[in-house]
């Protein structure tokens, strides 16, 4: 029989990132420990650093939102020139035809 396990999910690990870890160490050394589980830092709200994660993930989405918009507007424009080309075109046969 298989016994019922308990997973993590839904809970996510803090993964730290360059600039975190080198404040960790800089932290270390200020207080002149060398051991980092030895450091007392000070306790941060949470609420501030979840608006700025929230704002951080809204302009990742905007940047890429441009991106496309970009594209979109680079092709808009190579069809509306050959458009204008075909235009010009034509209105210089007309022309001809007319002299």
């Amino acid at each position: 029989m298989r016994k019922n396990r308990r997973t993590n999910r839904g809970q996510s690990r803090k993964q730290f990132n360059i600039a975190d870890l080198r404040n960790l160490v800089i932290e270390t050394l200020e207080q002149g420990q060398e051991d980092a589980a030895k450091v007392k830092a000070e306790e941060v709200d949470a609420d501030g650093f979840k608006k700025i994660e929230d704002e951080q993930d809204h302009y990742e989405n905007l940047k890429l939102k441009e991106s496309i918009l970009l594209r979109k507007h680079a092709k808009l424009v190579k069809e509306v020139k050959r458009v204008r080309a075909k235009k010009e075109a034509i209105k210089k046969s007309i022309l001809k035809k007319l002299d």
